[in-house]
């Protein structure tokens, strides 16, 4: 998709973030309480968590989010991308708007020298 700059989430972008985040839930049948949406959005601006969001951002402003967390693992001395939480909004879908998070994060895993990234269905997404 051209036009789209992925970048990490920024504190002013809560505004913008929360309809794409509400749209998330909704997609899942799911229902947070605000302050566990709130706890949640600290924790992604926090530098000292393991867990980040990243944003594509184009013309209509925020397209799509992800959220990965990096940890130890078990199985190895090297640590673990999860790639947690994908979701792009209504106007972007079929454009690929996800594509370039998907890849922004392989390539911060690979930074890391990640074991590997995985998704919710523990797959591998890591060549």
């Amino acid at each position: 998709m051209t036009g789209v700059t992925v970048r990490p989430a920024r504190p002013e972008d809560q505004k913008a973030s929360l309809p794409l985040w509400q749209g998330y839930l909704t997609f899942y049948g799911k229902d947070l309480a605000d302050e566990v949406t709130e706890a949640n959005r600290l924790r992604l601006l926090d530098d000292s968590e393991p867990i980040f969001c990243l944003v594509a951002d184009g013309e209509g402003g925020l397209l799509s989010f992800t959220d990965y967390v990096v940890h130890a693992n078990t199985w190895t001395t090297k640590q673990v991308c999860y790639l947690e939480d994908l979701f792009t909004a209504d106007a972007a879908r079929r454009q690929y708007a996800g594509r370039p998070l998907i890849q922004a994060v392989v390539d911060k895993a690979k930074e890391l020298d990640c074991h590997r990234v995985c998704s919710g269905s523990r797959k591998k997404i890591t060549p």
